[in-house]
């Protein structure tokens, strides 16, 4: 089956066209979020509402690096064909999901910073459980 053949079976470009576009507000997100941590992580951890310690700081600009390469895997990938977009999508809502689950259960204090972003993670799973769902019907 060619590629042309699967776009007219599952409805893919539509939904790649999509998750191009949630790709890259997810990846504008995550660079201000990594720079964020990476450059002012005693800030970011009081807008998260947690304590003021140095392993903290050194967590937060390790993640705000990774959180970085992230933003510019996810950036790059939304020019990708097709199908290379769907998994880097897939990927994307896992990390969203996985990123949630820490947010709730993270020690400390309910932060604006940690809701903002509990909320980003929730509307980001969501859009990519329906680009994915989307994709696959007949």
């Amino acid at each position: 089956m060619t590629e042309a053949d699967l776009r007219d079976i599952t409805g893919l470009a539509v939904s790649a066209r999509l998750a191009r576009i949630a790709l890259a507000v997810s990846a504008l997100v995550f660079v201000a979020l990594g720079l964020l941590f990476l450059v002012d992580p005693v800030r970011a951890a009081a807008w998260l509402d947690l304590d003021h310690l140095d392993p903290t700081e050194w967590a937060l600009r390790v993640a705000g690096a990774a959180i970085i390469g992230l933003a510019g895997q996810t950036w790059l990938v939304r020019r990708a064909s097709d199908h290379p977009v769907m998994g880097a999508s897939a990927m994307t809502l896992i990390t969203s999901g996985v990123l949630g689950v820490l947010l709730i259960t993270m020690p400390g204090g309910w932060g604006g910073l940690r809701i903002a972003l509990l909320g980003f993670c929730a509307v980001t799973a969501a859009a990519f459980v329906l680009v994915l769902t989307s994709s696959r019907r007949a």
